[in-house]
């Protein structure tokens, strides 16, 4: 759904947005951090650097993050990836 809204702009994209991440807040209810990583993208894609950092984070403080070479080519991450923070998490990214 999220490939979807950023294929999208104005109020299409946000519907679309908010139903990505009102499902992904619900799977992680369900199965903490297993979604962290999609809500991740979600908020970079809405330009969201903060929401970004915060679903990075947890992905990874629960066993989730991707491998580096995923985050660093994940072009959902391209609003973030010039980030000090960004490059902080790649670099304790398993390789």
């Amino acid at each position: 759904m999220s490939v979807q809204a950023s294929t999208k702009n104005g109020a299409e994209a946000d519907v679309l947005f908010r139903t990505a991440e009102e499902k992904c807040v619900r799977l992680n209810e369900l199965a903490p951090g297993k979604a962290s990583y999609n809500l991740a993208c979600i908020q970079a894609l809405r330009g969201d650097a903060d929401g970004c950092r915060k679903w990075l984070l947890d992905s990874e403080e629960r066993g989730f993050l991707p491998s580096r070479d995923h985050l660093l080519n994940d072009s959902d991450l391209n609003g973030v990836r010039q980030l000090p923070w960004f490059a902080e998490i790649v670099a304790r990214a398993k390789a």
